[in-house]
C-alpha cells in the first residue's frame, strides 16, 4: 500500500507518494485530469493506493477522478483547519503540505470530513443555486423600495408589495422623473425573471427528491417547508453519522463558544458550522414560532430570560433536535401541547419534551 497526499489547486494537484516505511517516493504536480492521475499511478503498477485530499474548492472533481480508478483502495477527505501540522506551520509550500497529509494518512491521524455521494453533491449545488437566486431577488426588491423612497412614493398598505395587488400597483404607477421610472421598469423586469427562475428550480429540486422518504418526514416539522426540507436532508445526508442531537447542533453552528479558566466560565459567539443548515433552522424557527404553540411557548419563555436573539437561536436549536429525532426514528412530527413544559435548552432531552417525539 502506498499513501498519496494531495494538495489541490484549480488546474493541478501536488501529489506526494509515501511507502509503508514512510519514505517519500515522489512529489509532483499532476494535471487535474484522469489521464494525468493515471500516468502518475502507473509508476507503481503493482501497488494499491490510499489517498487523502484536503477539502477545498475543487476537491469533488479530484475525488471523482480517484474514485474511478480501481487500484485506489481508500479516499479520505481532510478537514483543513483541524490539520494542525499544516494550519499552524511556519513554512508552507505545496510539496510540504502534500507530504504532511500523506504522513498523517499513513498513521491514521487525518481529521476526516463526511463525503456525500456525487448525486447528493450535484443536487446540493442545485439547492444552493436556488438560494443564490432568492438572495439576488431580495436585493432587487430592496432596490425597488429605495427607488420609491427617492421618488417620494408611498407604497400601499399591503403585507407584500410584490404580491398580486402590490405588483399591479407597481405596474400602473409612473415616477415623476423619467429616468427613475425607466430604472424602476428594469428592476421589475429583473424581479420577474428571478421569480420565474426560482419557481423552475424549485420544481426541479422537488422532482429530484420526490422519492426520498426523509424529505416527506422533514416537511412535517413546523417551519420546515419543501425548500428548507431539501436543504436539511441534503446537508445532513445521513443522520446516523451524528451520535446524538448535540453533535448536530455543533455541526450546524448553533451552540455558543465556551471559555473556561479556573472558576470563570463564559459563552461567546456561535461557533462556526454548516452555514446552510444554520440558515435553514434559524429561518425555519421564525415560521415555527408563528404556526406552532409548542415553539411559540418555548420562544416566549427564553425571550423573557435571555432576549429575542437568544430565543431565536434556542428555537433553531430545538428545531434541529426535532429534525434529528424524526429522521432517526423515521416517523413524522406530531405536536403535543404539554402546559408544564419549560423548554430548557441546550438540554437535548428537554428539546424532545412536549414535541411529540418522546
Amino acid at each position: 500500500m502506498l499513501y498519496l497526499g494531495c494538495d489541490i489547486h484549480r488546474d493541478y494537484t501536488t501529489i506526494s507518494c509515501l511507502d509503508e516505511a514512510g519514505d517519500v517516493l515522489a512529489t509532483n504536480n499532476v494535471p487535474n485530469s484522469h489521464q494525468g492521475i493515471v500516468q502518475f499511478l502507473e509508476r507503481y503498477p503493482e501497488e494499491k493506493f490510499s489517498v487523502v485530499l484536503e477539502a477545498g474548492l475543487n476537491w469533488g472533481m479530484v475525488y471523482d477522478l480517484f474514485e474511478s480508478i480501481e487500484r485506489v483502495h481508500q479516499i479520505v477527505l481532510a478537514h483543513p483547519p483541524k490539520v494542525k501540522a499544516i494550519a499552524s506551520a511556519q513554512i508552507k509550500t505545496d510539496r510540504i503540505d502534500a507530504q504532511v497529509l500523506a504522513r498523517l494518512l499513513r498513521v491514521k491521524m487525518i481529521p476526516e470530513v463526511w463525503i456525500s455521494s456525487k448525486d447528493v453533491r450535484v443536487i446540493k449545488d442545485i439547492v444552493r443555486f436556488r438560494t443564490f437566486i432568492v438572495k439576488m431577488n431580495t436585493m432587487v426588491k430592496n432596490r425597488i423600495h429605495d427607488l420609491l423612497h427617492k421618488a417620494h412614493f408611498t407604497p400601499p398598505d399591503v403585507r407584500d408589495l410584490f404580491g398580486s395587488y402590490g405588483r399591479q400597483w407597481l405596474k400602473e404607477i409612473t415616477l415623476p422623473d423619467e429616468r427613475l421610472d425607466r430604472l424602476l421598469r428594469q428592476h421589475l423586469s429583473l424581479h420577474d425573471t428571478f421569480k420565474v427562475k426560482e419557481q423552475e428550480i424549485r420544481k426541479w429540486i422537488i422532482h429530484a427528491l420526490h422519492d426520498r422518504p426523509d424529505l416527506r418526514l422533514a416537511m412535517t416539522i413546523p417551519g420546515i417547508g419543501e425548500v428548507f426540507a431539501a436543504v436539511v436532508i441534503l446537508e445532513i445526508d445521513d443522520i446516523n453519522r451524528f451520535p446524538d442531537a448535540a453533535h448536530l447542533h455543533s455541526y450546524c453552528g448553533l451552540v455558543p463558544s465556551t471559555h473556561n479558566s479556573g472558576r470563570i466560565q463564559y459563552h461567546g459567539r456561535l461557533i462556526r458550522g454548516n452555514k446552510w443548515l444554520r440558515w435553514a433552522f434559524v429561518e425555519g424557527a421564525h415560521t415555527a414560532v408563528r404556526v406552532s404553540p409548542y415553539f411559540r411557548r418555548h420562544y416566549n419563555n427564553v425571550k423573557i430570560k435571555a432576549g429575542i436573539q437568544a430565543a431565536c437561536i434556542s428555537c433553531a436549536r430545538k428545531l434541529a433536535t426535532v429534525t434529528y429525532t424524526i429522521l432517526k426514528e423515521k416517523r413524522p412530527y406530531q405536536e403535543i401541547n404539554i402546559l408544564n413544559n419549560r423548554g430548557r435548552l441546550p438540554s437535548v432531552k428537554s428539546s424532545r419534551k412536549g414535541s411529540g417525539l418522546e
